[in-house]
């Protein structure tokens, strides 16, 4: 039986292997042990602990499962490999969480990554993006702003063959790998939790055509449908053909001062994100409108000022650092060559109900 160090049993299987492999005792393209064989050797250890270590050393390409032949050490083309993270802006809360999930996979896995900054500038994503083909870059993770000309330059970028993972966004009718988060249950949920407080009145701020929002947006109607409450388009502000946040912003404070200057105001507005939704309150309170007594405040996202308010804000928090967890271990999935059809993943979310409503 083979003596084993303290830790989880399938760490210390995949410890085994690695070692072997890094101490030059097997060379790629050598068969290694079966899984029967390593169970066996640990002591008659069950055979899912042993293929979690295999799954894991995959991921990391230093091994390669092959059907009906067994288990070889891989090329070493994954690690010191080098993955571009094309982000709006790295001084954006959000973008920074999920690089800090991506590389904390990346660092395990011994993969670089090379972080490209769009600086919430459209033209100079699509240079970023371009520019992935011309340097010495083996992926790309993309947390793509959602314009035409970008997405058309994803789609090329796809053609071209290069692995990547979309995060946080991704295209309806076009398969492509990405990973986010379950948008529309989320605002579902949150929609019902104002409902079941006794809100009738409700408004909608926030972009639709966007991926993400635009499944907000109907998570947002079809709670009211279900709950058999009228979605007064009147309430409703769509902020359509917006390219920058602070257009963004511009276009949310107005639509809240419409929306308040109504002669029947809502009692309850929900926001596509807690940017906007921290905006609006700001702006609700200016009018003398107390929250959530006059009009309950939602949001999406929780990011840290959410829970910093005055009143701190009732929102959807999603797993960002996991998203780009997992969007790591897609992207090394690809890079492995394992051949499988672009998928999407979508991670669970949860209600964090604080004192706006």
């Amino acid at each position: 039986m083979k003596s084993v160090k303290e830790g989880p049993i399938y760490r210390q299987v995949e410890q085994f292997l690695r070692d072997q492999i890094e101490a030059g005792l097997v060379a790629p393209g050598d068969k290694l042990p079966s899984v029967s064989q390593l169970c066996e050797q640990f002591g008659g250890i069950h055979h899912l602990t042993v293929r979690q270590a295999i799954k894991n050393l995959a991921l990391e390409g230093l091994v390669r499962p092959i059907q009906g032949r067994g288990l070889f050490v891989a090329e070493q083309k994954i690690r010191n490999s080098c993955i571009a993270l094309v982000v709006p802006s790295v001084d954006d809360a959000m973008a920074s969480r999920m690089i800090k999930g991506i590389q904390t996979v990346f660092k395990e896995a011994r993969v670089n990554s090379l972080i490209m900054d769009s600086e919430c500038n459209p033209k100079k994503e699509a240079e970023n993006i371009r520019q992935i083909q011309d340097l010495p870059l083996q992926g790309a993770i993309i947390f793509p702003i959602p314009l035409p000309h970008i997405i058309r330059e994803i789609i090329k970028l796809h053609m071209d063959g290069l692995p990547f993972v979309l995060v946080d966004r991704f295209f309806p009718g076009i398969e492509l790998p990405s990973v986010t988060v379950d948008n529309y249950r989320g605002v579902y949920e949150l929609t019902a939790h104002l409902i079941r407080r006794g809100h009738k009145r409700f408004a909608w701020v926030g972009r639709t055509s966007i991926s993400t929002t635009g499944e907000r947006y109907e998570g947002f109607r079809d709670a009211l449908n279900d709950h058999q409450i009228a979605c007064q388009q009147r309430y409703v502000k769509k902020l359509e053909s917006l390219t920058v946040n602070v257009s963004a912003m511009e276009a949310a404070c107005a639509a809240v001062k419409e929306i308040l200057g109504e002669k029947t105001r809502p009692d309850a507005m929900v926001f596509a994100n807690d940017s906007l939704a921290l905006m609006g309150m700001e702006e609700i309170k200016r009018k003398g409108v107390r929250i959530p007594e006059d009009i309950a405040v939602a949001g999406f996202d929780d990011i840290e000022r959410a829970g910093l308010a005055v009143p701190s804000l009732t929102t959807v928090r999603q797993p960002v650092e996991a998203m780009g967890g997992e969007a790591a271990r897609y992207l090394l999935e690809q890079l492995s060559g394992r051949k499988t059809p672009p998928r999407r993943i979508v991670l669970p979310v949860e209600l964090a109900v604080r004192n706006s409503g």
